[in-house]
């Protein structure tokens, strides 16, 4: 089976060869590519190169086009530092008071207005050519309040949860509402196009509970609901601790819950059971960056063996997104492990 395959019997419920394997590819990519990180997600081109790299030299299920942490406060105005190997920083954001929300143009984020949506388009249709639609390419989207994070400075915002709820709700509102639409723009020019969606500023390391349940549940699950209703699935990441929040992401609809190593495996599968998948969560530091091959080898059979005293289905990944220096043995370890785990784990997942 391909990837493509793989995925759409895993969700049918049909018969699989293995279960999927994922590998958070975007920042390494680009150094196999002897591309800046920076520099791979300046075109369509570097972005489709180090993906379609990925994917044949690696044999991983997952492929992305990455839309971007701060790029929902790019489209609006926000000034952006740079940077060579990791993500784009806020230097200027946007919204500088919470009740100044009607002053901002969310209608700049669209594919007709925001060229480098455009080139993310042109990106996903040479991926899906490379790569002979062997697999579904998900765009990758921010969750809403991550997304109204790169608007309102992320302190400032977390802080306004508690003081001025009511413009953080009309915030997080309007933030969804331009993430819907670009869902539905982006699928009607590309209809084979899936979604995933990544939401750091939800963690439990951040937020409590309530405030997930609030400010986050409501609006993530508009965007899960939004997916559904085009046929796909819904893998979402969230870095940190977030096991209190499983039962709200649950409730949200996701379909693949993507934990940080933070998180244990076992707690998570406890609160999941056979309502939610469970992709991770292999160290991308201390054992990708910092490891050894047999280490890393040792820290998949670890998670393979966990799960398999549990009912919830499991998808190998990284905690995070593999690091831009990551030495390619503990690359290549990694998948040859994963590969093996995940066959040998067959439809149990």
């Amino acid at each position: 089976m391909n990837p493509k395959q793989r995925r759409i019997a895993l969700f049918e419920k049909e018969p699989i060869d293995r279960m999927p394997v994922y590998l958070f590819h975007g920042t390494y990519g680009a150094k196999i590519t002897n591309q800046s990180y920076r520099a791979s997600e300046a075109s369509a081109e570097g972005i489709a190169k180090k993906e379609i790299e990925c994917f044949n030299r690696y044999h991983c299920d997952n492929i992305s086009v990455n839309f971007g942490l701060q790029s929902m406060g790019r489209a609006l105005g926000a000034q952006l530092d740079f940077h060579e190997e990791t993500s784009p920083t806020v230097e200027v954001f946007p919204l500088e008071a919470i009740d100044q929300i009607d002053q901002l143009d969310f209608s700049l984020l669209s594919l007709e207005r925001t060229d480098f949506i455009q080139m993310h388009l042109k990106a996903i249709e040479a991926i899906q050519k490379g790569i002979n639609d062997q697999a579904v390419v998900d765009y990758e989207l921010t969750g809403p309040l991550t997304a109204a994070s790169s608007i309102y400075a992320p302190e400032k915002l977390l802080k306004a949860t508690r003081k001025n709820k009511e413009q953080v709700h009309s915030l997080l509102d309007q933030t969804t509402l331009a993430l819907e639409r670009l869902i539905e723009e982006m699928a009607a020019e590309n209809p084979d196009l899936g979604f995933s969606i990544t939401d750091p500023v939800s963690s439990g390391d951040l937020i409590s509970p309530r405030q997930y349940k609030e400010f986050t549940l409501p609006y993530l699950k508009r965007l899960v609901d939004k997916i559904h209703q085009l046929g796909q699935t819904v893998t979402l990441h969230i870095c940190g601790n977030a096991l209190k929040n499983i039962p709200c992401i649950i409730e949200a609809g996701v379909d693949i819950f993507s934990i940080d190593q933070k998180v244990s495996l076992l707690d998570a599968a406890e609160l999941a059971g056979n309502q939610l998948i469970i992709a991770g969560h292999v160290n991308p530091i201390e054992c990708f960056f910092r490891g050894t091959p047999d280490q890393v080898r040792q820290a998949v059979e670890e998670c393979f063996e966990q799960m398999q005293q549990t009912n919830t289905s499991f998808i190998i990944a990284p905690g995070c997104s593999v690091p831009y220096g990551t030495p390619e043995a503990n690359v290549s370890a990694y998948m040859k492990a994963a590969l093996t785990g995940a066959e040998r784990m067959g439809q149990h997942g």
